[in-house]
């Protein structure tokens, strides 16, 4: 997992598990909107890959609802 960006206070990652050491901030305001963009491979079978798309898609559909 790439973290540099994290560890540097520069960017933000999201988990699909907790991770022992990571500080944990909530994102509260609710004005900002984030462009997000996946990519994948159409014969994509890894669990964790798989596991992460349907993490975000779970969050994008939640946050459609807001």
């Amino acid at each position: 997992m790439e973290t540099t960006a994290i560890a540097e206070e520069l960017g933000i990652i999201k988990l699909i598990q907790q991770v022992q050491g990571v500080v944990y901030k909530e994102l509260s305001d609710q004005t900002t909107t984030i462009e997000t963009a996946m990519a994948w491979r159409s014969d994509e079978s890894s669990p964790a890959a798989l596991a992460f798309i349907e993490s975000v898609r779970k969050s994008l559909n939640q946050s459609d609802n807001k």
